[in-house]
Order: structure tokens, then sequence, then C-alpha cells
């Protein structure tokens, strides 16, 4: 997510400080590109391949699909 102050991964909520860093992704049913930090993006990858959103750290991301599931039942 980008804010005046500058990036927060949508992964674990803390401040990217360096572009390098910074890695867009995009998830289906979400319409914008969201962006995490360099060290997330393993943790990303294992949640989308074993299609478990419960792998996600506390953050954003995860925010939404718990969001989702109680909206769904």
């Amino acid at each position: 997510m980008l804010t005046s102050s500058g990036p927060l991964c949508d992964i674990c909520n803390n401040y990217i400080l360096l572009d390098k860093n910074r890695v867009w992704f995009k998830i289906t049913g979400i319409f914008n590109k969201l962006c995490c930090h360099e060290k997330c993006k393993p943790i990303l990858q294992e949640a989308i391949e074993k299609d478990d959103w419960k792998l996600l750290p506390e953050g954003p991301l995860r925010k939404v699909f718990e969001t989702q599931q109680k909206l769904a039942n």
C-alpha cells in the first residue's frame, strides 16, 4: 500500500524503506496492485501455492481474507 509516508507492505504492514526491497504482485479478486517487502515474498508464494491464506502473517492481506471468509459464512 502506498501512503504519504512511503510504501507499506501489504503482508506484514511494515514500511519498505528501499525501492529495491519492494515487490509488486496481483491477486485474483483484488483490483489494485499490491506490494510487499522482499522478505515477505517467500511467505506469499507459499500461501498462493498451497492456496491457504492462513499461512500469511497478521497484516492487511490476511485481514482481507479473514473478513471475506466471515462474510461468506
